[in-house]
């Protein structure tokens, strides 16, 4: 990866000569270990709340009938309760 094949040997040899490669490919280094994996943590996200987003649109139809079923229930038990307390 480094310029030289001796690069030990080479900074005492010759200062300086290749000090601007080595900067430059100590920043790209650094900078795809931390961005590579920020990157593919944002893709992972993004695809998992599209995914269960879709889950959700997909199922939603499915919910409906139980909410009506628990609605008429509850206006049922409601009408039992009030029939209730007006014969006291």
């Amino acid at each position: 990866m480094y310029p030289d094949v001796n690069v030990f040997l080479q900074i005492f040899a010759n200062p300086g000569e290749h000090d601007a490669k080595r900067m430059l490919l100590n920043m790209i280094t650094t900078s795809l270990y931390l961005g590579l994996p920020l990157l593919w943590s944002g893709m992972m996200a993004w695809a998992g709340v599209n995914i269960g987003r879709s889950i959700t649109a997909a199922t939603s139809p499915l919910a409906r009938p139980a909410d009506d079923a628990g609605r008429q229930g509850g206006s049922l038990g409601k009408m039992a309760v009030s029939k209730g307390m007006k014969k006291k």
